[in-house]
């Protein structure tokens, strides 16, 4: 749990920079793969949803949203017993989040 307190951390003060270019915007969803990841993680540890939610609040009252959103969609994920399905769960919903970060600043692609 202490790894998700640091990554949330991280994750809440990474996207205030606002990224203007490919650099920046590679690191900054580089950033939201390894938190969402680490929800996830938490997740399939069978780590409870209510200490997920309060590490967020406690972290990030500011941001309490957008984590919770993540630790909500994570746990809206099934839970595996299988190592081999705990991390492709893992794997699939940080790239998911990725994704959405990376639309996010598909300008930087366009006519280039």
């Amino acid at each position: 749990m202490k790894k998700l307190k640091v990554l949330i951390a991280m994750m809440i003060v990474s996207p205030l920079y606002a990224a203007d270019n490919k650099k920046g915007a590679i690191e900054t969803c580089s950033i939201v793969y390894e938190d969402a990841h680490s929800v996830m993680e938490e997740r399939q540890k069978g780590t409870p949803i209510s200490e997920a939610m309060k590490t967020a609040d406690i972290i990030s009252p500011n941001f309490g949203d957008t984590i919770s959103s993540i630790v909500i969609s994570a746990y809206s994920k099934p839970h595996h017993q299988r190592i081999g399905s705990k991390i492709q769960a893992a794997d699939d919903f940080a790239n998911e989040y990725a994704v959405k970060c990376f639309k996010q600043y598909k300008w930087l692609w366009r006519g280039k």
